[in-house]
């Protein structure tokens, strides 16, 4: 995807929810769920250690949300990665 590029969501109100107050409530949902990490990720944080790296499930919140939860939580207590790379199909 071209950088400055905006893409329009694609499956809002499908696997996530198209509202707003929606999408943030099934977000912290997905943090403080049985199987996420129990609590919602410090704002602003950033600890001596570095992320090394997460593979991270993005299925939709409901099937996947809780689980890709606990490496988004652990980014926020970590000092943020040098670098990023996204491995996934393109459209």
């Amino acid at each position: 995807m071209a950088v400055g590029i905006i893409r329009k969501p694609a499956h809002a109100g499908t696997f996530y929810p198209s509202k707003r107050e929606e999408l943030i409530k099934a977000i912290e949902d997905s943090f403080l769920h049985p199987h996420g990490p129990g609590r919602l990720p410090i704002k602003g944080g950033g600890g001596e250690k570095h992320s090394i790296g997460y593979i991270v499930p993005h299925a939709g919140y409901m099937y996947s949300g809780p689980v890709a939860a606990h490496a988004y939580y652990d980014l926020s207590v970590r000092r943020k990665p040098e670098r990023r790379s996204d491995s996934r199909p393109e459209p």
